[in-house]
């Protein structure tokens, strides 16, 4: 499936070696449009998948 991916982060720096960072990521995925035929585990017929996923992201980092 394709789609887009958009968000955002922030990172902070705590001190020289320390910093501290937050992200968010939103996939948004296509509508995808499937057929099911008479030997699926599903009923015969057709239908529609559409999805999006929201990611969060909390990171602390040290710098050597």
């Amino acid at each position: 499936m394709s789609g887009l991916t958009y968000g955002a982060g922030l990172k902070y720096a705590i001190d020289d070696h320390f910093s501290f960072g937050f992200e968010y990521l939103r996939m948004d995925l296509n509508e995808k449009t499937f057929q099911a035929g008479p030997l699926a585990a599903i009923p015969q017929g057709s239908g529609k998948i559409e999805s999006t996923m929201d990611l969060v992201k909390v990171s602390l980092d040290y710098k050597f």
